[in-house]
């Protein structure tokens, strides 16, 4: 049927309407229709069943200074790509990247979405929508509800980028999304739909995994991989020779080991997370290199990763709200061309599902080091800049960066691959205007800590457990998120 459909493509410019099968006659038939209305020509993607003909795509409005011929090969590789996925149900995305713009679909404008982060980096993973509190920015926020969805349109803002972090959606080796993390997820996009905010899926990581005494990778992975080095002293930069939590004390290193919440119950990790800044400690230590490395620049680990991506896509396949998927925050590793590899291959994952989901790519540190792609490889370019790899987007952080070189930078480097730019992190004074200037949307970080436990009296975020006087711990059914890096 596809080779059918492949060899009417020579005849396409001519035609109004190209069907995947011998005929539009046929039942389940899919094809596209192009429609050269002024100012603004539509094309949609269709499916007949019976005598019914129902929308799969679109209508997406096209610019009316397209060339037709532009338009009718823009709808055959669209239909090509709803024939690859017409055995999974997926409804179009609000909105999506076309011409290097992300744009709404039934309008035809385009957005420039300016919003936050709503990041919880352990259970539940996902704060909950039920009720109606109001997230009070001096304290702890473990919801995030319909006020608060209505607070940040008050503000302009009309985009979250919601950590989906691997450890929360898959705690175990099984295939298969948590249902509980799953579930808070499509809530968490069925209340968004509701008020017309975008959401950015982010899979969030720092210090590359649980083990490692940040979050991203799941204990299971890394247990997997390095059972030798599960509980073991981390050495880094910062490591301690001698005394408490030092290279030296295997004791208290190896509390916990191997639990699920070791990042937040055990002493040292508590200790390395605690004495200020950002990852202060834990950035860079010798098991997280070795996790990383093993993840990128493996066949079974950009396997694994790219199952978790799918998980993810599928998950959202009838939640329009979820317009982009970004596959990396600050990846930790300076292995570039393995990164973009393992990149590919969860895109290839993406693309199984859905032919709209924009996709995320990141440089080290989420750091934009220059305008130029030359220092990837000739096979990395030719993935990035070639026409049927749609739909990407080049996120980037500011934290003390230089301005407006930053942003400049990464918008060049984004539209070398038909891609826009999107500043999804930002701690720099003027970011957010430059970004504005430069025509690209921004996400600050972020809306709420999202964390109680381990407690700290300085952030307010200490809580007692409901009718004790004993502090919320982890583990507990008060605690939620982890306070860490």
């Amino acid at each position: 049927m596809l080779q059918e459909f492949l060899s009417k493509i020579g005849r396409a410019l001519s035609w109004t309407s190209i069907w995947l099968d011998n005929d539009f006659k046929k039942p389940n038939s899919i094809g596209c229709w192009y429609i050269p209305a002024n100012p603004n020509p539509f094309l949609c993607i269709l499916k007949k069943t019976g005598s019914e003909c129902s929308t799969l795509y679109g209508p997406i409005s096209l610019r009316a200074a397209l060339p037709t011929m532009v338009s009718t090969m823009r709808c055959v590789s669209l239909a090509v790509a709803m024939f690859a996925v017409s055995a999974t149900a997926w409804v179009p995305r609000i909105v999506q990247i076309v011409d290097g713009k992300w744009i709404n679909r039934i309008t035809g404008l385009e957005e420039v979405m300016n919003g936050t982060n709503v990041i919880m980096k352990g259970p539940p993973w996902i704060p909950s929508t039920a009720g109606d509190a109001l997230c009070n920015q001096s304290e702890a926020c473990s919801t995030f509800t319909a006020r608060d969805a209505e607070f940040l349109k008050s503000q302009g803002k009309t985009v979250v980028r919601l950590g989906v972090i691997w450890a929360g959606g898959q705690p175990t080796p099984d295939p298969v999304l948590d249902p509980d993390f799953k579930n808070r997820l499509q809530s968490f996009l069925e209340l968004c739909h509701n008020h017309s905010i975008r959401v950015m899926l982010d899979i969030h990581q720092d210090a590359v995994g649980t083990a490692m005494c940040g979050e991203g990778i799941p204990m299971w992975y890394s247990a997997k991989h390095f059972p030798h080095l599960i509980g073991k002293p981390l050495l880094g930069l910062a490591s301690k020779i001698k005394g408490n939590c030092s290279v030296e004390d295997t004791e208290q290193w190896k509390l916990h080991a191997g639990d699920s919440l070791y990042n937040v119950l055990n002493p040292c990790c508590l200790a390395w997370n605690a004495p200020g800044g950002w990852g202060h400690n834990i950035d860079v230590t010798d098991f997280s290199q070795l996790q990383i490395t093993q993840l990128v620049a493996t066949t079974e680990g950009r396997t694994a990763y790219a199952a978790y991506v799918k998980l993810l896509a599928e998950a959202v396949a009838d939640y329009p709200a979820a317009i982009s998927l970004e596959l990396m925050n600050e990846p930790p590793t300076i292995l570039e061309n393995a990164l973009y590899k393992l990149y590919k291959a969860s895109y290839d994952a993406v693309r199984e599902v859905g032919p709209d989901l924009a996709v995320g790519v990141a440089d080290t540190g989420s750091d934009v080091p220059s305008a130029s792609d030359a220092r990837l490889s000739k096979e990395v370019r030719t993935w990035l800049r070639d026409e049927n790899t749609t739909g990407l987007f080049y996120a980037f952080h500011c934290y003390s960066c230089k301005l407006p070189d930053t942003v400049t930078n990464a918008v060049k480097l984004a539209k070398l691959w038909g891609a826009p730019a999107y500043l999804t992190e930002f701690g720099t004074a003027g970011a957010a205007p430059v970004a504005a200037t430069a025509g690209i949307g921004w996400t600050h970080y972020q809306y709420n800590g999202y964390c109680n436990v381990p407690c700290d009296a300085s952030e307010n975020t200490c809580r007692p457990m409901p009718g004790t006087n004993k502090t919320c711990s982890p583990g507990m059914s008060c605690a939620f998120g982890a306070c860490i890096t």
